[in-house]
């Protein structure tokens, strides 16, 4: 388990990263629902532009609109946490790969001898 902000449980198995769930149970289970509509109704609307721009720009198979899109959606959650008063779950672009042992820019034909 690592723990993300400090305090955020995060269970990584093969595949995707998971939330604990009993973490979320345990912390979460007071929630009133209304707040929790809220929540999903600003995030919504937060991120619904950005998330547009991002599917065309992966449609069009254009970077540098896929760059400027995901740093609109990066900047949407980061606005969201902040005003949820969560701002110390920050999103921000990666700096590295999660596999560096792939190298997704040529084909293995193309590659040259070390």
């Amino acid at each position: 388990m690592e723990l993300v902000g400090g305090e955020y449980p995060i269970l990584f198995a093969p595949g995707e990263p998971q939330l604990d769930v009993t973490w979320l149970h345990r912390h979460l289970s007071g929630l009133d629902l209304a707040v929790v509509t809220q929540l999903e109704r600003a995030m919504t609307s937060l991120t619904k532009d950005p998330m547009e721009a991002l599917s065309k720009a992966i449609k069009a198979a254009d970077e540098n609109q896929l760059m400027v899109a995901y740093r609109q959606l990066t900047d949407a959650c980061n606005t969201c946490h902040q005003s949820a008063e969560v701002g110390m779950i920050v999103v921000q672009t990666p700096d590295s790969s999660p596999y560096p042992d792939q190298d997704f820019g040529q084909s293995s034909g193309e590659r040259q001898a070390p």
